[in-house]
């Protein structure tokens, strides 16, 4: 729904007039949609409706975009991917509210100024507060519809060094060999080893 939303909003702002549509229009339009939403247009489609209006390219770019977000959920999986939707979401949020409450501050400080010029004060906030809550919530249906559509997750679980492992394997099985061999059950690890006279630590017991 952001998406939709910040498609229609964008392309309104590119095509104000669907009768003043030209070439220049149709290849700003292009290249906004790709880099804001990393899709590819064929306006080819879209010309082929008779008398086309902004509404049947917002629709085209929305169906484009969705397609697009539905091949990285089959790449991810829809789980995987909805996992990084919430999270991208919440961060977005989450700075997006701390920054417009430190803007309402500011706000609020130098509102009281607009009685000089015979304004209630009161009023002043509300309106302009109104206005920076919209275009905060415009602003993270930008950032979040930028994020999802360029988004890759890499799901790697690093290998354990198998040298290492082995060389593990082969020092502890030693240091157990050693304890069974001379009956002893248990050595500290600053010990003589019953085997080597060293310290159980820097022989059999060295990790």
């Amino acid at each position: 729904d952001m998406r939709h939303e910040y498609i229609s909003v964008f392309i309104n702002d590119i095509i104000p007039d669907i009768n003043t549509f030209s070439e220049e229009n149709e290849k700003k339009n292009i290249e906004e949609t790709k880099k804001r939403l990393n899709i590819d247009i064929n306006f080819e489609n879209i010309k082929k409706v008779k008398n086309f209006n902004i509404d049947d390219i917002c629709s085209e770019i929305q169906k484009t975009s969705d397609l697009h977000i539905s091949k990285k959920k089959t790449e991810y999986g829809s789980e995987l991917f909805s996992m990084a939707e919430k999270s991208l979401l919440l961060q977005i949020l989450d700075q997006s509210w701390r920054e417009h409450l430190l803007t309402l501050d500011h706000l609020r400080q130098g509102i009281s100024l607009r009685a000089y010029g015979q304004r209630d004060p009161l009023n002043e906030y509300k309106h302009e507060a109104f206005i920076m809550f919209e275009e905060m919530m415009q602003k993270i249906r930008e950032n979040v519809s930028h994020m999802l559509s360029f988004v890759e997750i890499k799901n790697e679980v690093a290998k354990p060094n198998s040298k290492r492992v082995e060389n593990y394997d082969k020092l502890t099985n030693q240091g157990d060999d050693c304890l069974e061999n001379s009956g002893v059950k248990k050595l500290s690890r600053n010990a003589r080893c019953p085997k080597t006279g060293k310290k159980y630590k820097n022989c059999c017991g060295r990790f």
